[in-house]
């Protein structure tokens, strides 16, 4: 661009004329009108939520059908701590997820773990409700803090 022209009013009167962007109004700010599609996930790890407090019947078709309301799920895992596990064979970060019996839930996308935390958290119930939360947050690279576009 600095071979094309120093004069930056005609950059950004260019910026304005884009269906894509968006100039703020002094014409030192650029941003995308619609943010690119999260269609490729960089992080599985994400799309996965963590489940501790399992209800009593804890079977992998018991918690298909509750966390199923949430999204499509990929996998489900229930691990107890307390199986008898080759430890060479679990890593330091598996060990540490939870020592209580837990799930891990696996959605196709991340809209669907962040709803299952929203819809299916229950710390009011201090002693039964499920603990749902995203082993994961997912951070966006480069964003900073919005301003007022024109």
């Amino acid at each position: 661009m600095k071979k094309l022209t120093k004069d930056t009013s005609w950059i950004v009167a260019a910026l304005k004329e884009s269906t894509f962007l968006v100039v703020s109004s002094n014409g030192k700010m650029v941003k995308r009108l619609h943010p690119l599609p999260y269609a490729e996930i960089k992080d599985p790890m994400v799309c996965i939520v963590l489940v501790e407090y399992l209800p009593e019947d804890h079977s992998l078709d018991n918690l298909n059908r509750l966390f199923g309301e949430a999204g499509i799920i990929k996998n489900i895992t229930i691990r107890d701590p307390h199986d008898v596990i080759d430890p060479k064979k679990c890593t330091i970060a598996e060990k540490l997820i939870s020592k209580k019996l837990h799930a891990l839930v696996e959605y196709n996308t991340m809209e669907a773990a962040e709803k299952a935390v929203i819809t299916l958290n229950n710390e009011k119930d201090w002693r039964y409700g499920l603990r749902v939360k995203l082993l994961k947050n997912r951070t966006i690279r480069g964003r900073r803090k919005k301003y007022g576009g024109s």
